[in-house]
């Protein structure tokens, strides 16, 4: 699916709907962390070899509110969750009525207070660096050393689409995707559009 041009000014409560996913390239710490740990995959988001999109997010209801994995699952004002962002991408799939895009929301909301798995990080960076050598995508570590009480952004996300919508929405496992792994699922999707592009306005 092709993404549209930006657009301004962006309103969440007139551009957001629950079940909304948002997809961001952030200039924080965390967000740099995860972009360093990702294997990138070819395409046209590739910056310097490495992902663009860091951080996975999803919207909670028409008011703009955002549940999304930071040091712990949390609910806040879109505002706040865009601080730190350079672009944000807010991805909808088409074929979900109301109630499907209301019980997503709720699954994830569920997370709310689950602490971050940042040994998940450390995995991510040793299969990282096995693809790399391999040239080709390996999911090793991950597969085999999970903390199952714990959850990273792009989990929260796809765990919450897969416990409405069945195992694997956005093509793999829910624990073992990254968010932009969610990204090139969502762009190369006929059922999923695209509906805003944030940007930063000095980054405009």
């Amino acid at each position: 699916m092709t993404t549209p041009a930006c657009l301004l000014p962006f309103d969440p409560e007139r551009d957001c709907l629950p079940g909304d996913v948002v997809l961001d390239h952030g200039s924080t710490a965390l967000a740099k962390a995860i972009q360093a740990c990702q294997t990138a995959l070819d395409g046209p988001d590739a910056v310097d070899g490495e992902a663009f999109m860091n951080h996975a997010k999803m919207v909670v209801d028409c008011t703009g509110m955002i549940v999304e994995a930071l040091e712990s699952v949390v609910i806040r004002p879109w505002r706040k969750s865009a601080a730190g962002v350079v672009e944000s991408q807010i991805w909808r799939l088409r074929t979900l009525n109301r109630d499907q895009r209301e019980a997503i929301a709720k699954a994830a909301v569920e997370f709310t207070g689950a602490s971050y798995a940042w040994w998940e990080l450390a995995l991510l960076g040793l299969d990282a660096g096995l693809s790399r050598l391999t040239r080709k995508p390996v999911f090793f570590f991950q597969r085999r050393l999970k903390v199952r009480s714990r959850v990273i952004c792009s989990q929260l996300v796809a765990t919450a689409y897969d416990a409405v919508l069945g195992p694997a929405v956005f093509g793999r496992p829910a624990d073992q995707i990254t968010p932009d792994e969610i990204h090139d699922h969502v762009r190369n999707a006929r059922q999923w559009e695209c509906v805003h592009v944030y940007l930063r306005r000095d980054h405009v």
